[in-house]
């Protein structure tokens, strides 16, 4: 399918529906409420229902309703090739995430499913906080093949260097002990010399494969909380 606008045409629109998303006093106390739940890990319903009769300045369901419907028009757009994803993603990638995990939203959008009949009511919404989390997937995917090809490469040289050094080392001490012994078969040596290569690259197996298990886990813990860092720096900045 061809997409009917331009790249920076796209970008506008995509810009247009930010600058309206944070010009919006409710949808910026809706934002920061999710994230707060979401930092501390506690979450519960944070609006009133409108036939509940909220209070002036309470958030209401239809507060809610509005905030979502961004979400819903902008997953919307790039379903229909409108709008680019990386653009989506960049801007409000982290506030789609962090709105389909609430479970009380959750909730109300099956809910909302329930009472209208409607099964595909919020279905831009949630096809795009799975891409989202798709892209979030990926990228941690991206960033752990990175460690591993590195991984890979410095084993290969060092588990060489070892076995290299382990025959130099075996050869030596082979020749010494076949002039102490005056022995004249060359057998002794290379014996050696191939029992300790051998010896010096499976105990760098051992070690090399500890190693890895002990970055691995390091390395993914480290990029898992750039990542969440990064994201809650995007929020901070509107309060």
């Amino acid at each position: 399918m061809q997409r009917s606008v331009s790249r920076a045409e796209a970008r506008r629109i995509v810009l247009d529906i930010y600058e309206r998303f944070f010009t919006r006093e409710e949808c910026r106390r809706i934002l920061r409420e999710i994230a707060r739940q979401r930092e501390t890990g506690k979450y519960h319903k944070f609006w009133v229902d409108l036939k509940d009769s909220p209070l002036p300045g309470e958030l209401d369901d239809a507060d809610l309703d509005e905030y979502l419907g961004y979400f819903e028009l902008l997953g919307a757009l790039v379903r229909r090739r409108t709008v680019f994803f990386e653009d989506v993603n960049d801007l409000f990638g982290y506030y789609v995430e962090a709105a389909w995990e609430h479970p009380s939203i959750r909730e109300y959008v099956e809910e909302i499913r329930r009472e209208s009949g409607d099964p595909t009511a919020y279905e831009h919404f949630q096809y795009l906080a799975g891409r989202v989390a798709a892209r979030t997937e990926a990228d941690v995917r991206r960033g752990e093949g990175g460690r591993v090809r590195h991984f890979v490469y410095g084993a290969v040289a060092f588990a060489a260097a070892a076995a290299v050094a382990g025959w130099l080392v075996g050869w030596g001490v082979g020749r010494v002990i076949q002039t102490v012994l005056n022995s004249s078969p060359e057998l002794l040596p290379q014996g050696a010399a191939a029992a300790s290569a051998g010896l010096g690259l499976i105990t760098q197996v051992f070690i090399l494969t500890f190693l890895w298990h002990r970055e691995r886990e390091a390395g993914f813990a480290i990029y898992v909380s750039r990542t969440k860092s990064e994201k809650a720096s995007r929020h901070t900045a509107i309060r």
